[in-house]
C-alpha cells in the first residue's frame, strides 16, 4: 500500500502520462486508432490489477471499454456502474495555455496541467485507482460493478451507446449509474461563502433547430422590402428578446431550500421557500446567464449562412440553433416556443436532430433515492464545509443513455472549484490539484464500498 503522500505523487504521473497521449475526438476526425490504443495499453499498465481481476466484456473500440468485476454472490441484485471517458476536446489555443496542453506539467505548486486533467482523464484515473485499492485489499462486491470508459463522449458517445444497446439485449438493470457532471463550486452565487456541491439528477437534452427564409433571388441593385437576410434577421432579433419562461422547479427549488440557511434575513426567506418567492429568485437568476440556463430550455444561434456574392441578393438565408432542453419540456415544446416568439409565417423553422421521441420529456433523479441520499452523505464526509445539494447540469454525458436501464444516475466529480474555473474545462489551462486527485480516489474507494458493500 502508499503512503498518502506516494499515492498522490504516483497519481500525479498516471495522469500526466494520460495527457500526454492526444485523444482529441472532433466531429470531422475521431480519436485515431493509434491514440486508442496506446491509450488502453497505457491504462492496462497502470492499473494492471483492475484488468486482471475484472472480466473485459467487450473492448468496443474505436469506442468504449468495457470491464465488470464481478460479484461471488448467488443471485446478486441490480448492478452498479461507473462511468468516465478517455478522449477530450482540441486544444486549438495553446499559446494562450501558461503550459503546453499536452504536455502533462506537474508545476511547483502541485497541479496536473492539460487537456483532460478535469474533463475527464483525472475522473477515470482516480475511478480505476479506487477499484485498484479495493481489489487489492481482497474487498468483495455484492452486486456486479461495471466500469464503462467511452471514447468519443465529446462527440456523441457512439461507443457507449453500443454498450448500452448490448446491455438491453441482455436484460440488464442497473440500481445505480455514476458519472461526470457538476463539481463542489465556490463563489457559486452572491451572498453564498460556503462552497457549494452540486449533484447532478438531470441533465438537458440537445437538439439542433434550423430557421431559414426563402425568397426569390436576384441583383443588389434592386432589393426587395423584405429580404431574406432581412426576415431572418429579424427573426434571431425576436427568439433572443423573447426566451422561453424561467421555472423554479422540485430540483431548483430544494437547492434553494439548502443554500437558505447560510444567508441573512430576508434572502433566507426567500430560498426557503422558493416556490412563494419564485418572482423575486428568477428576477435575480435572470442577470446571470449560468444562473438562468438552469431554470429554462434555451436556444443560440450558433451557424448562420446566406448570400456567396456581395452583389447578389441570395434566395435563402438560414441559421443553425442549438437548443438545451430542459427536462420538464419536450422538443415539441421548445420548437412551438421559438414559433411563437418568431410569429412570422415566412420563417420556417426545422428539426435537424434531437430526442427521437419530440413529445418526450427528460428524466429528473429522485431526491430521496438510496444512492443519492449515500452520495450526499459521502460529500459531507469529505467535504464537510460543502453545502450539498441537487442540481441539473447544462451540458451532456454518456450517462443519458443509461436513464433507462437505471434506479437512479448520478452525475457528479468531488472536486472543489472556484466559480471561476468552470471555465477551464473545455477552455484554456485546465488542470487539477494532486491532493485533489488523491481525494478523488479515496471518494471513488469509499462509495464503492458504500455501493456494493
Amino acid at each position: 500500500m502508499f503512503t498518502e503522500q506516494e499515492q498522490m505523487v504516483r497519481l500525479s504521473r498516471i495522469l500526466s502520462g494520460a495527457i500526454r497521449i492526444n485523444t482529441v475526438s472532433r466531429d470531422e476526425t475521431p480519436v485515431s486508432s493509434k491514440s486508442r490504443e496506446e491509450i488502453l495499453a497505457f491504462m492496462r499498465q497502470s492499473f494492471p490489477s483492475v484488468f486482471a481481476g475484472a472480466s473485459m466484456i467487450a473492448e468496443d473500440w474505436p469506442n468504449a471499454l468495457h470491464l465488470v468485476w464481478k460479484t461471488v454472490v448467488e443471485n446478486p441484485d441490480k448492478p452498479v456502474a461507473f462511468l468516465a471517458h478517455l478522449d477530450t476536446v482540441a486544444a486549438d489555443n495553446g499559446d494562450s495555455w501558461y503550459y503546453q496542453p499536452f504536455l502533462g506539467y506537474v508545476d511547483n505548486d502541485g497541479f496536473v496541467n492539460g487537456r483532460g486533467a478535469l474533463d475527464m482523464k483525472g475522473h477515470a484515473v482516480a475511478l480505476f485507482a479506487a477499484v485498484t485499492k479495493l481489489m487489492e485489499s481482497c474487498f468483495k462486491p455484492s452486486v456486479d460493478v461495471h466500469i464503462i470508459c467511452g471514447l468519443d463522449e465529446e462527440i456523441g458517445g457512439e461507443g457507449v451507446k453500443a454498450v448500452v444497446r448490448r446491455l438491453v439485449d441482455q436484460g440488464v438493470n442497473f440500481r445505480s449509474v455514476i458519472d461526470e457532471g457538476s463539481f463542489i463550486v465556490q463563489g457559486i452565487m452572491p451572498g453564498v461563502e460556503p462552497p457549494v456541491a452540486l449533484i447532478g439528477m438531470a441533465e438537458k437534452r440537445i437538439a439542433v433547430v434550423r430557421v431559414s427564409v426563402k425568397g426569390e433571388a436576384g441583383h443588389a441593385s434592386m432589393p426587395p422590402d423584405d429580404p431574406v437576410i432581412a426576415v431572418l434577421a429579424q427573426a434571431i432579433v425576436r427568439l433572443n428578446a423573447k426566451p422561453m419562461k424561467l421555472v423554479v422547479d422540485d430540483t431548483a427549488a430544494a437547492m434553494f431550500q439548502a443554500i437558505a440557511p447560510t444567508l441573512s434575513m430576508p434572502k433566507q426567506l426567500v430560498f426557503r421557500y422558493p416556490k412563494l418567492f419564485s418572482w423575486v429568485l428568477t428576477n435575480a437568476m435572470n442577470k446571470s446567464p449560468k444562473a438562468r440556463a438552469s431554470l429554462r430550455s434555451t436556444w443560440a444561434p450558433t451557424v448562420i449562412g446566406g448570400g456567396s456574392k456581395v452583389n447578389v441578393l441570395p434566395g435563402e438565408a438560414w441559421t443553425l440553433y442549438n437548443l438545451r432542453i430542459h427536462p420538464r419540456d419536450s422538443l415539441d415544446d421548445v420548437v412551438n416556443a421559438m414559433q411563437t416568439a418568431i410569429d412570422d409565417d415566412r420563417v420556417i423553422v426545422e428539426v435537424v436532430s434531437g430526442p427521437r421521441d419530440p413529445k418526450s420529456k427528460g428524466k429528473v433523479g429522485d431526491l430521496n433515492g438510496p444512492t443519492f441520499l449515500r452520495v450526499q452523505t459521502i460529500v459531507r464526509e469529505f467535504f464537510p464545509e460543502a453545502l450539498v445539494v441537487p442540481s441539473l447540469i447544462p451540458a451532456t454525458t454518456d450517462s443519458r443513455h443509461f436513464e433507462e436501464l437505471a434506479d437512479e444516475v448520478i452525475k457528479f466529480q468531488p472536486v472543489v472549484l472556484a466559480g471561476k474555473d468552470i471555465s477551464m474545462i473545455h477552455g484554456v489551462n485546465e488542470r487539477i490539484s494532486m491532493e485533489a486527485l488523491a481525494k478523488m480516489a479515496d471518494f471513488f474507494t469509499r462509495l464503492i464500498m458504500e455501493l456494493v458493500a
